[in-house]
């Protein structure tokens, strides 16, 4: 059998258009519809006409049974001390279980809101029925602006080392004020960065339809909107960021999204351009993309 060519940028591009219109949750979608209704309902609207003669009143069941579910199902993650325990499996795992549900926890709970993922992951569930948390690994690496207060000249002499090396930069160092040691502040470039994690909008997800789970999905997406300044941080041609168009909330918008935010006004800054929102996609697809037959 002869070998397939690889795709090309367009090809890619318009296979990965197709996956999004017909992906479930998608705006036009039937579960679109019901979710946008559920939301509504939950906040007491209705866009049914009563009958003639028939009460008006709109009852807040909605409300009512998912609150009271949700207190229910946080109860045992949030009154507990640990969210999350490792258990060992055998004695010498132990100190290393503990560690791990330390560690677990503190991502979870400190660089992370974690009662408030909890809470709308559940609540999200419960009405919408569908809720998604997006986990990701947060990139801070880059040049950072350091103080060393109180150093020796031994290590004013290292660090000196390490400027003439080139490994950091803009080095100032003056002397404490008690006359016996040193202050030092330069630029060095360094890797760092932190777990992330996220409950976001059902509008904002989008997953291939006939999928049993998501580890098996031909295609998963993530529906985002960000500033311009954010897709430049984020690494983006700045000249390829300022071509492209900005999302304007209310045009063809997503039914839940005008449900979830009907009583605010949206509005872009006219002044700065960086603050503008893009729509953008982070696509998790399986495909055939350098022609070896597998996806």
């Amino acid at each position: 059998m002869a070998k397939k060519t690889p795709m090309d940028e367009s090809e890619l591009a318009a296979l990965l258009g197709m996956q999004e219109r017909m992906a479930v949750s998608y705006w036009t979608s039937e579960i679109a519809s019901e979710q946008a209704a559920a939301i509504d309902y939950y906040y007491g609207l209705s866009h049914d006409k009563p009958r003639p003669g028939r009460s008006s009143v709109v009852d807040h069941v909605v409300a009512e049974v998912v609150d009271n579910a949700l207190a229910a199902l946080l109860k045992p993650f949030v009154s507990a001390e640990d969210a999350v325990v490792f258990n060992p499996r055998k004695a010498e795992d132990e100190q290393d279980a503990d560690q791990a549900t330390e560690y677990v926890n503190f991502v979870f709970h400190n660089d992370n809101n974690g009662f408030l993922i909890l809470h709308d992951w559940f609540k999200a569930a419960l009405l919408e029925k569908l809720a998604t948390v997006k986990i990701w690994w947060h990139d801070k690496s880059g040049p950072q602006k350091a103080l060393h207060k109180g150093i020796s000249a031994i290590d004013v002499e290292n660090i000196i080392a390490k400027a003439e090396a080139g490994e950091i930069k803009d080095l100032e160092i003056t002397r404490s004020p008690d006359e016996d040691s040193f202050d030092a502040t330069f630029t060095e470039e360094y890797e760092d960065g932190c777990v992330r994690i996220e409950c976001i909008p059902s509008e904002e997800f989008l997953i291939s339809p006939m999928t049993r789970n998501a580890d098996e999905a031909p295609y998963i997406a993530h529906r985002a909107k960000v500033s311009r300044s954010d897709l430049i941080g984020m690494g983006f041609d700045a000249k390829v960021v300022d071509t492209l168009p900005t999302w304007n909330y209310g045009v063809q918008d997503d039914p839940r999204s005008q449900a979830r935010y009907r009583d605010e006004e949206w509005q872009t800054s006219q002044t700065d351009k960086s603050q503008e929102t893009i729509q953008i996609l982070h696509e998790f697809p399986l495909v055939d993309y350098d022609g070896d037959g597998i996806s």
